[in-house]
């Protein structure tokens, strides 16, 4: 571990960028990796919150030294002590599948380089044997012996020591940022007096309802602070996402503005933009900095259940925060079924600023939202292309000056994928094989399990 490095808590939760500016200049900030410890509001799921766990923590943290130095190698299980913290968990025995064969083990290491941390470090040999941790095991067998995920954590760690020169070249090339600031959560805080506890929970909810929209349409992309912002970072996006942000201040509009007209584009979803960041209604009519770039007022913010008058949209009934706007110089492009705006698009400058009239973050928090999920990706992306095609696999790429690198992770049975980068490349190379690949073909995948495949240039 560096000299000098900070732990920081369970990085789903975890917001701002404050202990990665500290450490900055006296080591590096690192996420901890427990997931019965850590995934209480994922229902434990793995896979996709190790990767969003990594590249939150990777992106808060631009320009430092990151990597999960402390992280639990092999199966857990009965272990799992925050679900004080989140009371649902308290009902069920925490636990995840980090399977023997090593395919998850592959998994979970691979996401993190591609995510773009600089190295990875696991419990190894010392399993838990007694105590109310018993079962939090690393990657050895339960009687010590080394086992297949000791030695698929070996072959990932051998590979990212021979490309490692390469490896710290590499870089994400992120097409949405994902805006996400602790002065902006404190907002949903402050609401959650009155025993709606539930409300600081939601700027997490959101982090990750984005980054599963992302990741499941292999859409690249980046968490972009309020700070990011006024360092002049907005360029670097090409969509910048505005997930369930509920408090917009007056100079995050007015950037945001300037990066539409230069040709950017700006994607808001419910209940986005209800308060300033003086804790006040914000004013969003005619004349207002909100209706300069939306180009829509906000008539009221409402809230649905299913026993409610409907919301429809491509015929899925539709919960939760919704937005009824009133069009002022925007166009509306998708309408419910009982009429009413569902999706504005204004024309600002070379860019555009999109309303999405209820929620996508909130609704893609857990599998399963197919439709809303693809909705949401086709926004984000507007007319952009993503440089690459893995249909039916989670595909991450990292670009460095001499290679492509490509992590292609299948949280499936096995089958075969064709990966196209858009320049139609042809010869690769398995990177933990050293086997040559022809992506002319279909690409062999392991049932949950991961590979590496760099293209040089």
């Amino acid at each position: 571990m560096a000299r000098g490095a900070a732990a920081a808590p369970s990085c789903i939760r975890t917001s701002g960028g404050g202990t990665a500016q500290v450490m900055r200049d006296h080591g590096s900030v690192y996420p901890s990796l427990h997931p019965t410890w850590h995934f209480e509001e994922v229902a434990f799921e793995l896979v996709r919150p190790s990767l969003m766990q990594a590249g939150y923590i990777v992106d808060v943290g631009k320009g430092v030294w990151t990597a999960p130095w402390e992280a639990v190698g092999g199966p857990q299980i009965i272990s799992g002590g925050k679900a004080h913290l989140h009371p649902p968990a308290q009902r069920v025995t925490p636990g995840s599948t980090i399977a023997r064969d090593g395919g998850t083990t592959r998994q979970i290491l691979l996401g993190w380089l591609a995510q773009g941390a600089r190295g990875f470090g696991l419990w190894a040999w010392n399993g838990r044997t007694v105590g109310w941790e018993a079962g939090e095991s690393a990657l050895c067998e339960m009687d010590g012996t080394p086992g297949p995920r000791a030695r698929a954590a070996g072959q990932v760690a051998a590979a990212g020591q021979r490309l490692r020169d390469e490896l710290w070249q590499a870089r994400k090339e992120p097409l949405v940022g994902i805006f996400t600031d602790f002065d902006h959560d404190v907002f949903w805080a402050a609401a959650s007096v009155g025993g709606r506890d539930h409300y600081k929970e939601m700027p997490a909810r959101a982090r990750i309802g984005a980054a599963r929209i992302c990741l499941d349409a292999n859409l690249p992309y980046e968490h972009v602070t309020a700070a990011d912002l006024r360092a002049g970072l907005a360029a670097r996006y090409r969509t910048i996402f505005l997930p369930a942000q509920l408090a917009l201040g007056a100079d995050i509009i007015a950037l945001l503005t300037d990066y539409v007209a230069a040709g950017g584009r700006v994607v808001l979803d419910a209940p986005g933009g209800w308060l300033g960041t003086d804790g006040r209604q914000l004013p969003t009519g005619r004349g207002s900095a909100f209706q300069r770039l939306f180009g829509v007022r906000v008539v009221n913010v409402q809230f649905g259940t299913p026993s409610d008058r409907p919301w429809t949209l491509r015929g899925e009934r539709l919960h939760g925060f919704a937005l009824e706007l009133e069009p002022q110089g925007a166009a509306v492009a998708e309408t419910f079924t009982e009429g009413g705006a569902a999706v504005t698009v204004n024309r600002h400058g070379r860019g555009e600023a999109v309303v999405v009239a209820h929620e996508l973050a909130f609704a893609c928090l857990a599998p399963g939202s197919a439709m809303r999920q693809q909705f949401a990706a086709r926004w984000l992306l507007g007319a952009h292309r993503v440089p690459f095609r893995c249909d039916g696999a989670l595909c991450l790429r990292l670009n460095a000056p001499g290679a492509e690198h490509y992590i292609v992770i299948n949280d499936a049975a096995a089958q075969s994928v064709y990966l196209v980068p858009e320049h139609g490349a042809t010869a690769a190379e398995d990177v933990l094989t050293g086997a040559p690949v022809d992506l002319r073909a279909p690409l062999a995948l392991n049932g949950w399990d991961a590979r590496w495949i760099r293209l040089a240039r």
